[in-house]
């Protein structure tokens, strides 16, 4: 008895072949994504944090004095009412 098989290439099966050439098209992609978003976030992200911290710090300072000169005040008021 003799069994013959017929091995027939369909095209939509994954062969190694193309399971590797997919993989690799994925990888590619997958760079050009991350060479894109790196290329966003260096860029304007940086700088657009740059002056945030630029902001946060010249409010901290402005809102120390303003501490400051509300704490004068105090001491002065509560000095005229002990007087």
């Amino acid at each position: 008895m003799v069994i013959v098989f017929s091995f027939r290439k369909d095209p939509n099966a994954l062969s190694p072949v193309n399971c590797w050439h997919l993989i690799l098209s994925q990888c590619r992609q997958e760079s050009r994504d991350h060479g894109a978003l790196s290329e966003i976030y260096s860029n304007n992200i940086t700088l657009r944090l740059s002056h945030i911290n630029e902001d946060v710090a010249r409010l901290s300072k402005k809102s120390k004095e303003i501490g400051v000169q509300m704490q004068e005040e105090l001491l002065k008021v509560t000095g005229e009412l002990q007087t």
